[in-house]
């Protein structure tokens, strides 16, 4: 999808909030849209499983499991395992469908691949399933010495590969796009990266949106030849800068 597609897409999502009148979502590109940036995660939660009725969650790479299961992350976080909240959500069928696609034994492989050596190979915990299901489990989620440490290690990898483009793939026939395994290399690691910025951020109503929409969106913005003032470099410093680094 071009960005002036996905513009119109989120445009249309806000002009409906701010008339307090969403209405029906299209059960494809605005139920994702909506779930992204709707600042109440239980209402994002629980619209987004009444639109889309029987579950159609896609397990591809940057799909609606990545961002269900994210959301549900950030919830469980904020508000902890036994909230009434995210015990709801643990009964949500589409979460659980989410959960299955994403914590998969192919996806912590992936994960460790790609972290060993790296300083957040720990973080392969977020690719179990049993994170997100037992409390007990949940309770290494939360903030501490090695898990701060490990959080950002990962946030400055992100921001060197990614947004600075330090050992980022390019395509072999059109320089200027992203390689397909980059792609899915940022997919694989993006559940973590979300975790951290979730974990570290000092005002995490706001920050982790700002990080999903460059992360996923700024760059294939900006490759479409539109005009993004100042690209990638000040945006990685910005990240680094309120985070703390």
């Amino acid at each position: 999808m071009c960005g002036y597609c996905t513009e119109k897409i989120v445009f249309s999502i806000l002009e409906r909030q701010r008339a307090n009148c969403i209405g029906q979502l299209d059960p494809v590109f605005e139920c994702e849209y909506f779930l992204q940036e709707e600042e109440n995660v239980p209402v994002a939660l629980n619209a987004i499983s009444a639109e889309m009725g029987q579950p159609k969650i896609s397990p591809s790479p940057g799909s609606s499991a990545l961002t269900f299961l994210c959301r549900g992350l950030e919830l469980l976080l904020q508000q902890g395992f036994d909230s009434p909240s995210y015990q709801k959500l643990l009964g949500n069928h589409l979460f659980r469908v989410a959960l299955k696609a994403v914590c998969s034994p192919k996806s912590r492989k992936k994960f460790c691949q790609l972290s060993s050596e790296k300083g957040f190979g720990s973080l392969s915990l977020l690719y179990e399933q049993a994170t997100f299901t037992d409390g007990d489990m949940a309770k290494r989620l939360q903030l501490s010495a090695d898990r701060k440490a490990e959080a950002e290690s990962l946030l400055q990898h992100y921001i060197n590969w990614w947004l600075l483009g330090h050992g980022l793939q390019k395509d072999k026939q059109h320089e200027s796009t992203i390689s397909i395994s980059s792609h899915h290399t940022f997919y694989s690691l993006f559940l973590a990266v979300w975790y951290s910025v979730v974990l570290l951020g000092p005002e995490p109503e706001g920050q982790q949106f700002w990080l999903f929409a460059v992360s996923s969106g700024l760059r294939e913005f900006e490759l479409a030849g539109n005009e993004v003032r100042h690209g990638n470099q000040v945006v990685g410093i910005a990240i680094a800068s309120c985070l703390g680094f």
